[in-house]
This record gives C-alpha cells, structure tokens and sequence, in this order.
C-alpha cells in the first residue's frame, strides 16, 4: 500500500513538531510557520529544523554564574543556581549547581536549561 501525501509530515505534526509550508504566491520560496495545515495535495510541507546547541566554553559558562537552571524531564536534579565553574583536568569547564552537584559542560546541555528563558544550556550553533 503506497502512503499518502503528507503522512510522515502529519505524524510529526502529531507528534508536536513544528510544521512549515511553502509561500507559493509570490514565487519566493520562503516557508512559514502553520498551526493547522489544511494538507492539501498541492502544497508544500516540511518538518522545521530545530536549532542544534553546542556545549559552553570555560568562559561562555562562567559568564552564567547566578542564574537558576532547571532539570529537562526529570534528567537532573530538579532545580538549582550556577554557583562556580571550574576546569578539572581537562580543558572542558564543569558547572557546580546547588551545594555540590558538579556537571560538565555537555552534561549540563544534555539535563539542564535556564529557568527564565527555556532555553538550552548551550550556545546555538
């Protein structure tokens, strides 16, 4: 059985993903953010990308120092402030969240984002 038109689109759609459609009217190829498509054949859909986040640098982490990180799903520890930085033998900076919960930089990227923007712990790239 062949698929339909839009079937892997619509699934992530379900899925909670944000879906773009092609500006077709004035011949710019841009794409636009769509709330509720209309999945009609003749249109064009795509999944958006999602911005990729690299880990901090020793001084991009520092610069954090203070601010209230919260825990993504349950991977961390609830919540906590960015207390101190450190390098420990190695060139990758750790952050020190709360009274002893010592993570690295990708780690931290990975479990944590900032409580007042909802943003990754990370730089996007």
């Amino acid at each position: 059985m062949a698929k339909r038109t839009h079937c892997d689109i619509i699934i992530a759609w379900a899925n909670d993903d944000t879906i773009e459609i092609e500006v077709k009217y004035n011949k710019t190829g841009q794409w636009c953010n769509i709330q509720c498509p209309s999945w009609l054949p003749l249109n064009e859909y795509r999944i958006k990308k999602k911005p990729v986040y690299r880990p901090f640098t020793y001084e991009e982490l520092c610069s954090k120092i203070g601010m209230i990180v919260e825990s993504i799903s349950g991977m961390g520890n609830g919540q906590g402030i960015i207390v101190a930085v450190s390098e420990l033998n190695s060139n990758e900076p750790f952050a020190q969240i709360g009274c002893g919960q010592h993570l690295s930089a990708e780690k931290l990227l990975k479990r944590y984002k900032f409580k007042e923007t909802g943003l990754p712990c990370g730089v996007k790239i």
